[in-house]
């Protein structure tokens, strides 16, 4: 069976795609969609005659119960979706109006949201009509809350968890007995930098007209397999719009962002733990790893005629044993279900494996993986574990690096280094000591040396004013002070400013993987000399203006000078951080961070100070003066794309009218 399967997964991705009216897209390491082989490919609809399907559960043996709410109907099928039977039309206490959502427990009794009775209706496995629960009767449920049932969840002692419409305060919870046990599980209120402002600026009478910034009501709700709680909520943040609930409130999934949520509907999980979404605004389908993080999405919305995989307005899913996907879409009145793809079937395999820590039964997948599709990250975490385990730590690198893995590789890489200082360490110890001896003994005499030469005047002043270079390092008031009503050659100038470039690309293209994962080939060598030099003009041209408006004393080449001279530390550091970043592993990344962070202090340090030197600024009008310049910084650069923007258009317009023409 393995065999089959993995011959399965090396057919040509061609065949797939015929089968698919949509891509399928890999979220990869860097958040980048990579399109692959389907990993679902739609089913057949479920042939009965739906108004508005609007939810959407599945039993412990692939029963599906649909909800129909214009039909006022909840109709359950079997696992070869034939009918069994139907819920609520019956007259009398058991029919339904415009329900919602449905629930079925493990002792197969089916509870309805029947929001247009505003009850929940529980019926017989037969049909027939068991109790009902209306709105419970407690002090914190006063005459303004309108209980208006939508979705609902029933744990394994007969509590159930209710959805209500527009309620921010969470789900309702309520016993067997139909008493009222409080709110769960609420989601929090979201504070926006405008409110903070109102706060900020209005007087209460204007914040009591205001909108309050209420929580997010919950809009769906399930089980997993552990009994723990599945919300769906929707929100432009993505923070928490699907969450797994603990009994203690606690979300497993940590709060995340979720990729694809902005407009979930619905989420389901299956056996290994995947959760699966449906995402209304693109008409997609997501799967998402048990810890939360986008794997794959396809599917889309309705273009042109009715076409399977696609949707109008899809409101629900839910999975069963055979990892079927089905789908209710309001919009068309349909159910349909996805059939995983053998690819997918061997992806998410591997993938499960290696979640669980099961490596070595994964092997086989993902070498077959690696045939079937170099783009899937996943499939170089699989392999670089195997060779992790296998130690094979130069080809755990390589592979972690290919999944963008910085986690794995750094592990991997922590063993070459101990492997290599086990062989080494003695020898560069010795090789280090020799140097730093010859540097001690040579160096003094070769500057002297040096210095008797008879070197041409022009030269002679070059290498004066580079040292000046240190004296600024270490004694930056002294240094500055020194630049002043000096003319430093242009040719100085011009080699500091190469060197800075210079540091920039080797920054850009050296920085160890562990702090920079893209890879060099994909970086522009342009992008990365505007980096540097557009800020350091801007500045230029800034902060001489805006000094010389306000008294400053520095001329425009003492400042040209003085900002030469500021980027001799972002050289130095430069050095330094680029081989640094090429040693460390992840647990000791404190060390290149700090060191960063102290690079950025130290430079802006002597851009101030070369500020107030050269302009004789005191300290307090150095400061405003080096804010009055940022800010007339970014006023240049919004100035230049605004005047960008207007020219691009005008050249699109003349050039719309020659194609007219002509």
């Amino acid at each position: 069976m393995l065999c089959l399967l993995l011959a399965a997964a090396l057919c040509p991705a061609a065949l797939a795609l015929a089968d698919a009216p949509y891509i399928t897209t890999y979220v990869d390491g860097e958040g980048r969609r990579v399109v692959i082989q389907p990993i679902y490919v739609p089913g057949s609809f479920i042939e009965q005659s739906f108004v508005e399907p609007v939810d959407v559960f599945v039993t412990g043996v692939d029963h599906v119960f649909v909800v129909d709410r214009k039909g006022n109907a909840v109709h359950e099928f079997n696992a070869r979706y034939e009918p069994v039977r139907v819920y609520g039309t019956a007259e009398g206490e058991g029919q339904l109006s415009a329900p919602e959502g449905v629930f079925v427990s493990a002792a197969g009794e089916v509870y309805v949201a029947d929001s247009g009775n505003s009850r929940i209706a529980v019926f017989t496995p037969e049909g027939e009509l068991a109790r009902q629960y209306v709105k419970p009767e407690a002090a914190g449920l006063d005459s303004s809350y309108i209980f208006a049932p939508s979705k609902l969840a029933v744990d394994n002692r007969g509590v159930m968890y209710i959805a209500v419409k527009g309620s921010g305060l969470g789900l309702l919870r309520m016993g067997q007995d139909g008493a009222f046990r409080g709110f769960f599980g609420a989601n929090k209120a979201n504070p926006s930098l405008l409110n903070w402002m109102k706060r900020l600026i209005l007087n209460q009478e204007q914040l009591d007209k205001e909108v309050a910034n209420k929580p997010r009501p919950i809009m769906n709700v399930g089980l997993d397999n552990y009994g723990f709680l599945l919300t769906v909520s929707q929100g432009q943040d993505r923070s928490g719009n699907l969450r797994q609930l603990n009994a203690g409130g606690v979300d497993l999934l940590g709060s995340r962002s979720l990729l694809f949520s902005d407009m979930l509907a619905d989420a389901a999980i299956d056996r290994a733990g995947f959760l699966y979404g449906v995402e209304q605004q693109q008409g997609r389908l997501v799967v998402y790893s048990p810890a939360g993080e986008a794997l794959f999405a396809f599917g889309g919305l309705q273009t042109s005629a009715q076409e399977k995989g696609r949707f109008i307005y899809p409101t629900s899913l839910g999975v069963n044993s055979r990892d079927e996907l089905i789908v209710a879409d309001s919009g068309m009145g349909t159910v349909q279900f996805f059939s995983r793809t053998s690819f997918g079937e061997s992806a998410l395999k591997a993938a499960s494996m290696y979640y669980k820590g099961r490596y070595a039964e994964s092997r086989a997948y993902w070498e077959t993986l690696a045939t079937a599709n170099e783009m899937f990250d996943l499939t170089y975490q699989g392999l670089g574990k195997l060779a992790l385990m296998d130690g094979q730590y130069s080809l755990a690198m390589d592979h972690f690096r290919q999944a963008k893995d910085v986690k794995g590789y750094s592990e991997a890489f922590w063993n070459v280094r101990l492997d290599w200082m086990r062989s080494y360490a003695v020898a560069a110890g010795l090789a280090a000591a020799v140097a730093l001896i010859a540097w001690r003994l040579l160096s003094r005499r070769t500057v002297a040396v040096l210095g008797r030469l008879p070197w041409p005047p022009g030269i002679s002043r070059y290498g004066r004013e580079l040292g000046e270079a240190l004296r600024i390092w270490y004694k930056p008031y002294d240094g500055y002070y020194r630049l002043k009503e000096r003319r430093v050659p242009y040719a100085v100038l011009l080699t500091i400013v190469l060197l800075a470039i210079m540091a920039r690309l080797f920054h850009s293209y050296g920085t160890g993987f562990l702090f920079d994962t893209t890879e060099p080939g994909k970086k522009n060598a342009w992008m990365e000399l505007g980096i540097i030099l557009v800020p350091w003009l801007s500045w230029v041209a800034a902060s001489y203006l805006v000094c010389s408006v306000r008294g400053g004393e520095g001329r425009f080449r003492e400042v040209v000078q003085g900002c030469a001279y500021a980027l001799i530390p972002y050289i130095a550091f430069t050095v330094i951080l680029v081989p640094l970043s090429n040693l460390v592993v992840l647990e000791e990344s404190i060390v290149y961070t700090a060191l960063f962070q102290i690079m950025l202090i130290v430079v802006a340090a002597h851009f101030f100070i070369m500020l107030q030197v050269i302009h004789n600024f005191d300290f307090i009008e150095a400061l405003k003066n080096a804010a009055l310049s940022l800010f007339t910084v970014f006023l240049l650069w919004f100035f230049l794309t605004i005047v960008g923007g207007l020219t691009f258009n005008l050249y699109d317009f003349f050039y719309q009218i020659y194609r007219e023409v002509t």
